[in-house]
């Protein structure tokens, strides 16, 4: 109904990433073409393109994002997994062993380089972050639920 409406556009395309990946770059495309330096835009367009298998153009997209954004987490670990889908291992396990260094506790990124490490025939290091990725993730989901139970608790007082 408003094809001017940057969020309405940014909703609809977020909608479609999964149901229909080709429809959602599309209108991840024309945002960028709107708004070139949307970072939220192009590494929405970048983590499409890679799922749906368009591994330079999304390469190209978060280079440009790593370029302004070197320390960003998330752009390391879409890098990473560009990377993996590309069978450029090496790339890859820079990328994430990198997000690794920034964020040594996150399960997401100890499971991306298990994955990466197995791709590159490392089984023994790939079964250690894979280990160590279940167990951030499990401490992690037990410390929400900790606070959920005592948010309970609290307001029951």
């Amino acid at each position: 109904l408003s094809p001017d409406s940057v969020q309405a556009r940014m909703y609809l395309a977020a909608a479609l990433f999964y149901p229909a990946p080709e429809e959602a770059a599309a209108h991840f495309q024309a945002l960028r073409v709107r708004d070139p330096k949307n970072d939220h835009v192009r590494f929405s367009l970048a983590t499409v393109r890679r799922n749906l298998g368009q591994l330079n153009e999304a390469g190209q997209l978060m280079d440009e994002l790593l370029a302004v954004h070197p320390d960003n987490i998330s752009y390391l670990l879409e890098r990473g997994y560009i990377a993996m889908n590309a069978r450029q291992t090496d790339d890859a396990e820079r990328w994430l062993r990198r997000a690794l260094t920034l964020a040594p506790d996150a399960p997401d990124i100890h499971s991306a380089l298990s994955g990466c490490l197995q791709l590159a025939g490392k089984e023994a290091e790939a079964k250690y972050f894979l280990e160590r990725g279940v167990k951030l993730d499990t401490e992690l989901k037990r410390k929400r639920l900790e606070v959920i139970q005592s948010k309970k608790l609290g307001s029951r007082e």
